[in-house]
């Protein structure tokens, strides 16, 4: 109790400006705390995404940030060897490169070869994201190949019929 009437004592002789400081800073403190709380949450969301996520450049397509499944679905060691590099690299289908600089948005699918030599199918969603003058790619890579693997087996089914 003793600290607290200390307190109040140095606090009734503060000015007014002195005051508003001290209350200004705790709500900036308050607020970088809440910033800095829900920027962990994003970053948790975006790594542990059980499809491959990209933030890419709109223009280069240089990926600018990407999470640990994309890693994973490339057959790579750690995030810097894709961070800096274009995606379309692992395209197995050279001719299959995106649909040019306008491809902001959209979906598609793609064949990929890992950088351990396997190659599997990619549903590649598209979108535009804007933060003030600059446009960035948010693409999302879900691997299909399962999917298509079934569809292969439906269509010679079909044919044998």
């Amino acid at each position: 109790m003793q600290n607290l009437s200390i307190s109040r004592q140095r606090l009734q002789h503060l000015s007014k400006e002195d005051l508003i400081d001290i209350i200004l800073k705790k709500e900036e403190d308050v607020y970088q705390e809440k910033v800095v709380e829900e920027w962990a949450i994003y970053q948790k969301i975006f790594d542990e995404s059980s499809d491959a996520l990209f933030l890419t450049d709109a223009k280069t397509y240089k990926i600018l940030l990407c999470n640990k499944r994309a890693v994973e679905i490339f057959g790579l060691k750690s995030k810097d060897e894709l961070l800096g590099g274009v995606g379309t690299i692992f395209r197995l289908h050279k001719a299959d490169d995106p649909k040019g600089p306008d491809f902001l948005e959209g979906n598609e699918e793609v064949e990929y070869k890992s950088r351990k030599g396997y190659s599997f199918w990619g549903l590649k969603k598209v979108s535009k994201i804007q933060i003030k003058d600059r446009i960035y790619r948010l693409v999302r890579i879900t691997d299909i190949t399962h999917q298509k693997e079934q569809e292969k087996k439906q269509d010679y089914t079909d044919r044998l019929y």
